[in-house]
């Protein structure tokens, strides 16, 4: 015979906003260590291409990474990119770092509306739509 005492307590009408709390908690601290990972991989990246033939300046090292931002904002890989078609990926890069447009590069990759807007200014966007279409017609 069991009494009121030895029954676990009834789950109270918020324990679902705690158990929500929890997991989203836990999916933030993931999103916090994929963004490191991601940011390690891109500083071994330029300095890969940093130690390269045809070294970067520290301006053009600021355009690659804009580069790079506006790659995974078209949820292109530039690693991969630079494994398969290390010759486009040179070609991005010598455009990007001559670019004339950098203040609204870097005012749309902030906004998060690069993704639309880049054919309207980058000098890359004929590249960039190349990409997606490899990509596109890969998947």
């Amino acid at each position: 015979m069991t009494s009121p005492c030895d029954k676990p307590p009834a789950a109270g009408p918020f324990e679902w906003l705690l158990t929500s709390l929890d997991e989203w908690s836990r999916l933030l601290l993931v999103a916090q260590e994929l963004r490191e990972v991601d940011r390690e991989c891109m500083e071994t990246m330029l300095e890969a291409r940093a130690s390269g033939p045809d070294p970067l300046s520290p301006e053009e090292t600021v355009k690659v990474r804009s580069l790079v931002q506006m790659l995974r904002s078209l949820d292109l890989d530039p690693e991969a990119i630079r494994l398969k078609h290390p010759e486009v990926m040179q070609k991005l890069e010598t455009v990007c770092s001559g670019c004339t447009e950098r203040s609204r590069c870097d005012h749309d990759l902030a906004a998060g509306t690069a993704a639309i807007a880049y054919p309207e200014f980058c000098p890359n966007a004929p590249r960039l739509t190349a990409l997606l279409s490899i990509q596109a017609a890969a998947a």
